[in-house]
């Protein structure tokens, strides 16, 4: 009784949340996201409505690639904070990587987003549309993402290319630091403009005096967009391209840039921006002068195949698992490699291990390795022979590198873009038997090009040069087309107000100007 009574005397006092909070904080700081997690969730045990505890523990597990546990805390978010518009915009980017949802229920909740957008707004701005003869078109690019990022990739071949005779370029950033890619980008530029700091109203009133024609977003539902700035129109002509791979969900928004690979007909009703299909692909890419050589075929001196993803863990969702657990059974002594972020944290290294043991993987099978730069991700491809692709949402920016260092990806036909970017990339450079149908064909795919090592070594061989050659990487080709768009869009909207009236979802080509 007396050694009780002591136990309970000493027994130290529960930590006030708040501290327990500015532990938690610390330590998602430092990347110990896995304890991070725990904290966070001890907070919740006692105060269940506490939404910096939800929102940042969503963040945690989204990082450590359990997005599908994630959902819910930013969903709770949200039904607190109503009002969120970024809270609500990422619950939509979270939607891409749930294999449980429909297209059509990921599109219902982005229209629902950008009605709720449009309600807390006032009427869009109204424009004349005139132009001077003879004037450049003004074209305003919005994003976080200009400096070093994944989207520069993608954006930087088109900034380079622009022709300046016809076209004024402007770039809104709406990055928190720049760095040597951002000075690059501002002198690609005509103007530039630092917008972080700005409220969208200020964002607004900057684009209306730059007297921007067409003003395009490259963020859609990421990090840091000012999509909600869009709601007030202040462009004549609004663009979504290339940093999204979904509907805005915003009725202002007029046009969504894609290809024919990545929307085939009958995507016109996932979207509520009208789609404007390029003929080969929606972007271009420009692969970093520090990637190295291709390497020799791995198998080769390894003595196994060894297939890998350096996607995102996130997308690595049950039914993805389970299928490359049936790959790395019809290919015997085969091995599997995981380069993400996210792996750099022990306890969800083996989290993810007894994920994949779920589906009858043994642990020696697998090589789980940190995230630990670009340079050297790049440089880990000279350890794989065939990559695999995940779904519902894809590589992009993944799986055109992993090409650009002879890696063929396998990847298995989605119904929308989020899932087709590989598809695009591989019938540009005629791999169209790379596409699976099915789960079956996948594994068919993959054991075939496992079958004959000569074979893959000589698609290693050729591919960094067939990727060359293609209009993945023709950058002036590409930009004319878009300039091309740009024009059209243009074209189409002088003298029509509001700028929606005349448009419907159902073709692929432009409708007649009315003058």
């Amino acid at each position: 009784m007396l050694l009780e009574l002591l136990r309970r005397a000493f027994r130290p006092a529960p930590v006030p949340l708040a501290r327990r909070l500015e532990r938690a904080a610390a330590l998602e700081r430092e990347k110990r996201l896995s304890e991070a997690v725990e904290q966070y969730e001890a907070v919740l045990e006692s105060e269940p409505d506490n939404l910096v505890a939800h929102n940042n523990l969503a963040n945690c597990l989204t990082w450590l690639g359990r997005a599908a546990e994630a959902l819910p805390h930013y969903r709770r978010v949200c039904e607190l904070h109503p009002s969120g518009i970024e809270a609500h915009s990422t619950v939509l980017g979270s939607l891409n990587y749930d294999a449980s949802i429909t297209p059509q229920q990921v599109f219902e909740a982005h229209r629902d987003w950008g009605r709720r957008v449009m309600a807390l707004r006032a009427s869009p701005l109204q424009h004349s549309r005139d132009r001077a003869t003879g004037t450049r078109l003004r074209v305003g690019y919005v994003s976080p993402d200009l400096k070093r990022h994944p989207v520069t990739y993608l954006f930087a071949p088109t900034l380079a290319h622009h022709d300046h005779s016809r076209f004024e370029i402007f770039c809104y950033s709406n990055a928190a630091a720049g760095d040597d890619v951002t000075a690059r980008l501002q002198r690609l530029s005509d103007h530039w403009h630092d917008v972080s700091g700005l409220t969208d109203e200020q964002f607004r009133d900057q684009v209306l005096a730059d007297r921007v024609d067409l003003l395009v977003d490259l963020a859609g539902h990421t990090a840091r967009t000012r999509l909600p700035a869009f709601a007030f129109k202040p462009a004549p002509v609004q663009v979504s391209w290339l940093g999204y791979f979904n509907t805005t969900g915003l009725e202002t928004i007029d046009y969504f840039v894609t290809d024919e690979h990545s929307s085939p007909p009958g995507q016109e009703r996932y979207f509520t921006e009208r789609l404007v299909r390029l003929p080969d692909t929606r972007f271009c890419y420009e692969p970093p002068q520090y990637a190295p050589e291709v390497s020799a075929l791995p198998a080769l001196r390894a003595g196994h195949v060894t297939f890998g993803c350096f996607n995102n863990v996130s997308k690595l969702n049950d039914r993805v698992m389970r299928l490359w657990a049936r790959v790395l059974a019809a290919v015997p002594g085969s091995r599997l490699e995981l380069r993400s972020i996210g792996l750099h944290d022990a306890a969800n290294v083996q989290h993810v291990r007894r994920r994949f043991a779920a589906h009858g993987v043994a642990g020696d099978r697998l090589d789980l390795s940190r995230y630990v730069g670009h340079a050297p991700l790049l440089a880990a491809y000279a350890g794989v022979d065939i990559a695999l692709d995940p779904f519902p949402f894809c590589g992009g920016m993944t799986s055109l590198e992993a090409l650009w260092m002879g890696v063929p990806p396998v990847t298995l036909e989605q119904p929308t873009i989020a899932g087709r970017q590989t598809l695009c990339f591989l019938r540009n450079i005629g791999l169209d038997e790379l596409v699976a149908a099915s789960e079956d064909d996948y594994v068919g795919i993959a054991q075939r090009l496992a079958s004959d090592l000569d074979a893959l070594a000589q698609l290693r061989a050729e591919l960094r040069s067939r990727i060359a050659a293609s209009p993945l990487m023709d950058a002036a080709a590409f930009t004319r087309q878009l300039e091309a768009a740009y024009e059209q869009m243009w074209d189409a909207a002088k003298g029509v107000t509001p700028a929606k009236a005349w448009v419907q979802n159902t073709g692929t080509g432009f409708p007649p100007s009315r003058e």
